[in-house]
């Protein structure tokens, strides 16, 4: 039994298709077909059933394709480790990045792909939920994004900064010099509301208890450039993080309050990097992960000023 032979296997097991699977694979159908056969005869059992018009797993197939994709992956391991240890900083380093974090994570990308030229970035922007499913499926080594209130000790997370939940409007906006606002001050103006897929959505929801839905708005969108161009000269109020115009010029963030003008406690939204606990770290994730730390340092002094 080759590793060959797995990944054959494996690939088949995932497509249910050999035309398909020989086109992920570069090789022909009839390579395909004899290798898959040489692997059950050597084990004893046939792993499909086939006809002319299907492809499905045989009860041993079932068996073997967990034990065959651990294989897989602990042989992808060994690669890494070796090639990692062999070239120093380099190869593929590929990061997640919530909305909220863009400008941290494009300013550190400036600075790491400067410094260590032999690396491939590659950034994939997505909501939190769905760059937390690419984490713990490998299809990313690191993410950087807003925290799960409950901690999980499958992922590594390095707190980054906090940030707070805000009503966000134009600098000359007539709420603008308020300290905080209660949503009672905002029924009367036009709301623009984060997309359900971010985390500011989310959290407004959960921790005002606010049915958003009463508050009629006028637009609602998951691309916070798009939000703010909304919002930029106007009377319209967007629901944001703090951190989200923390480098914008001509808007204002007024924390929101609830009963009696009280800023709810621990109800911070908080920003940072996280990995999964027990798979290998690449080098260029923790030299990505130290210059992020870094970049969020001065995010976070540029926020308290």
């Amino acid at each position: 039994m080759e590793l060959r032979q797995l990944r054959y296997f494996a690939t088949v097991a995932r497509t249910l298709n050999f035309t398909e699977a020989s086109r992920q694979l570069y090789i022909t159908q009839g390579t395909l077909s004899q290798q898959l056969r040489q692997l059950e005869f050597e084990l004893g059992s046939d792993l499909f059933t086939r006809t002319s018009r299907s492809v499905e797993l045989t009860e041993a197939g079932e068996a073997l394709l967990p034990l065959a994709e651990e294989m897989i992956q602990t042989a992808a391991l060994c690669q890494a480790r070796l090639k990692d240890m062999r070239a120093g900083i380099s190869g593929e380093l590929r990061i997640g990045v919530s909305n909220s974090m863009k400008r941290l994570v494009s300013s550190t990308a400036r600075q790491f792909l400067a410094r260590y030229p032999e690396v491939n970035l590659y950034i994939c922007s997505s909501s939190a939920v769905d760059l937390l499913h690419m984490l713990r499926s490998k299809e990313l080594d690191m993410i950087a994004s807003f925290c799960q209130q409950e901690p999980d000790p499958d992922l590594f997370t390095k707190v980054l900064y906090s940030t707070r939940l805000c009503a966000v409007m134009s600098s000359d906006h007539c709420l603008a010099d308020r300290k905080s606002l209660k949503f009672s001050d905002l029924e009367r103006f036009r709301i623009i509301l984060p997309g359900a897929g971010l985390q500011s959505r989310r959290l407004f929801e959960e921790f005002f208890s606010v049915d958003m839905g009463k508050l009629q708005p006028c637009a609602t969108a998951n691309d916070i450039d798009i939000i703010l161009d909304m919002v930029r000269g106007s009377d319209r109020v967007a629901l944001l993080a703090s951190v989200d115009i923390s480098d914008r010029q001509g808007f204002t963030a007024v924390p929101l309050t609830i009963g009696d003008g009280e800023i709810p406690e621990g109800r911070d939204m908080t920003c940072c990097a996280q990995r999964l606990q027990n798979s290998y770290r690449k080098r260029s994730v923790i030299a990505f992960a130290e210059m992020l730390s870094e970049c969020a340092d001065i995010e976070r002094i540029c926020m308290e000023m």
